[in-house]
């Protein structure tokens, strides 16, 4: 008959490696979260300033681009916008986020757009 010493030793540490991999995984992923959450904040506030530019810009109280004041907002919060582009009253922006997950660079691309408040977006042919 062999004798099974030592099994539940070998048995707890598959368990308990098997939880940290479980663990390092769910870390990974809502680490990923939190930065993908703050960068499309950094990128939506930058829309958002650079609609009220545009609207600056309708009522003739200053003459700033849009897309600069975007990326001058974007860039202190650590995005980078990769394009810009503005329609009607709406600004679209593109932008990404570099982060490191488990030492492994990352690039993170995000979306954002604005419009001037009262602004009308949908347009009809009468």
């Amino acid at each position: 008959m062999r004798e099974e010493t030592g099994s539940g030793t070998v048995f707890s540490l598959t368990i308990i490696s098997a939880t940290l991999v479980i663990a390092m995984t769910v870390a990974v992923v809502v680490s990923t979260q939190s930065f993908q959450t703050r960068a499309q904040s950094a990128l939506d506030l930058a829309a958002l300033e650079g609609a009220r530019t545009i609207g600056k810009q309708m009522s003739e109280e200053g003459v700033h681009d849009p897309c600069v004041v975007a990326g001058e907002v974007a860039l202190a919060n650590e995005v980078h916008i990769s394009e810009c582009t503005i329609v009607d009253a709406e600004i679209y922006l593109i932008g990404q986020h570099n982060i490191v997950a488990l030492r492994h660079p990352t690039t993170l691309h995000i979306r954002s757009r604005a419009h001037l408040p009262g602004a009308t977006i949908f347009k009809f042919d009468n």
